[in-house]
């Protein structure tokens, strides 16, 4: 069974208010009234051959932008180690 790993892919979705102050608290950029949808997907990694391995990111998937009736398409891009 060697070199054998398991993928997980999981879907994450949150709301996200993002505003940036100074150390002073004044406004510099953002709103920290606007909510924003962030939607991340996210492939996680695990060696089978260790019983009691980690788990660790191998990836991450971005959602292209919508063509034709294509469906939800994704482009992966993986971390250079």
């Amino acid at each position: 069974m060697e070199g054998h790993s398991m993928l997980v892919f999981l879907f994450f979705f949150f709301l996200k208010v993002m505003a940036i102050k100074d150390k002073h608290g004044r406004h510099i950029t953002g709103s920290d009234k606007e909510i924003k949808e962030v939607v991340d997907y996210v492939v996680f990694e695990r060696h089978l051959t260790n019983k009691y391995g980690v788990w660790k990111v191998c990836g991450k998937l971005h959602p292209l932008p919508q063509r034709t009736n294509t469906g939800k398409q994704l482009a992966r891009t993986v971390p250079s180690v």
